[in-house]
């Protein structure tokens, strides 16, 4: 567990994840895909256990200014039909305790009464009918 967070924490920002990759992109054709923003230290395309992609994956470059050029030029690109989806990698924990921040902060807009409850009623054929 330590020995994974010192490794994560070594590629802190220029950890990529991508999702929406066509599922014809195997690891060397995501290394070529990104290849030309820096140098890569690791590549992978993820599988389930029958070998078949999951349609995301992970490019890890030696510099968080590597990763940001990648991000700039490849999110939205479209790739074999596809708009590539790329962002800055997260360890699931991190990823969690930033959604529910965000949700605790939009949940009490949520919950506010709607603008209709607060507009007069009148029966259905207006006022001044009848």
């Amino acid at each position: 567990e330590q020995a994974w967070n010192e490794v994560a924490d070594k590629f802190q920002g220029a950890n990529l994840y991508m999702k929406n990759l066509d599922y014809s992109i195997d690891d060397d054709k995501l290394k070529q895909l990104f290849s030309q923003f820096g140098s890569i230290t690791s590549c992978k395309v993820m599988r389930d256990p029958n070998g078949i992609s999951r349609g995301s994956g992970f490019v890890a470059f030696t510099t968080p200014e590597e990763a940001s050029r990648a991000i700039l030029e490849m999110n939205g690109k479209m790739v074999v039909g596809k708009p590539l989806y790329v962002a800055l990698a997260q360890r699931k924990e991190v990823r969690r305790a930033r959604l529910q921040a965000q949700f605790s902060q939009i949940r009490p807009v949520a919950m506010a009464p709607s603008v209709a409850s607060r507009m007069p009623m009148y029966p259905p054929c207006g006022p001044g009918h009848g």
